[in-house]
């Protein structure tokens, strides 16, 4: 991400756009029991299916807490605007479980 990241500050510069670009990092996430993190991961297949890269999306799935922190604050070092957590579970307890990851 680091990478694409300056990449779009460099073609921003390049085209004398004022300010600086607006970068935004989204990790895939999934928080709970085994049940809720496989039925995540199925639907990220299932999604992804035509792309030829569903497992590797899958496989890249963030499960813990503590993957969760370390890649908000990664993408933040290489100078994240903002992260997105995409939840790729319905379970409505995603939002307390991660807001107890972050807060």
């Amino acid at each position: 991400m680091a990478g694409l990241f300056r990449d779009v500050e460099a073609v921003w510069e390049k085209h004398d756009r004022p300010g600086r670009p607006r970068l935004v990092a989204q990790a895939n996430v999934a928080l709970g029991p085994e049940s809720t993190v496989e039925q995540a991961r199925r639907s990220i297949r299932d999604s992804y299916g035509f792309t030829g890269r569903a497992d590797h999306v899958a496989d890249g799935l963030l499960t813990t807490p503590e993957t969760i922190r370390k890649a908000v604050g990664d993408f933040i070092g290489i100078g994240a605007d903002e992260v997105t957590l995409y939840c790729w579970s319905p379970d409505i307890d995603q939002i307390d479980r991660l807001a107890d990851t972050l807060f």
